[in-house]
């Protein structure tokens, strides 16, 4: 055997083990595209997480033993940024658009302290920290109550369910 051809022997299971190196990686932690999705889904779910704190901060009196409404919910997005606005009383700024496509996240006053917000998905969630917020690939709804919340866990009454849209 000569040497170019031991040279070549080892260039071609270097390349295989390398690759095969690549490819467990990429099995375990997935690949830098599903990274880089699953990081653009906790993006969305931090907006929506933040538009709900908003909305408890405007509406929701918590001083006394039950919180109570102390004012209606905005009809759209676009009113609660302006309610947000006037008089700093939200002290971050709202992000009421997919970071991705650059479409508003929908919002629907339901009743009193009810409403739902929904985002596109490109990854499902499910993780047993925070249920709540897991959600398929997809359109997806998330029912809230700000009188059932309570700093992002539920109290003793259940919020409203999570619910799904098919994909169009």
């Amino acid at each position: 055997m000569t040497s170019r051809q031991l040279h070549r022997g080892f260039a071609l299971w270097g390349t295989f083990l390398f690759s095969l190196l690549l490819l467990g990686g990429m099995t375990l932690i997935g690949s830098p595209f599903q990274e880089r999705l699953r990081r653009i889904d906790e993006q969305r779910l931090s907006d929506l997480r933040g538009i709900r704190r908003a909305l408890e901060i405007l509406c929701v009196d918590r001083s006394g033993d039950r919180p109570r409404l102390v004012a209606d919910l905005p009809k759209t997005l676009a009113e609660l940024d302006l309610r947000a606005r006037q008089g700093d009383a939200v002290p971050w700024a709202l992000s009421l658009q997919d970071p991705a496509t650059k479409a508003p996240y929908e919002y629907r006053p339901l009743e009193d302290s009810q409403f739902e917000l929904c985002a596109q998905f490109d990854l499902s969630r499910q993780r047993k920290w925070e249920p709540f917020w897991n959600h398929p690939a997809g359109k997806h709804c998330f029912q809230l109550d700000l009188l059932a919340q309570t700093r992002g866990l539920t109290s003793g009454l259940p919020p409203a369910s999570p619910r799904s849209d098919p994909a169009p």
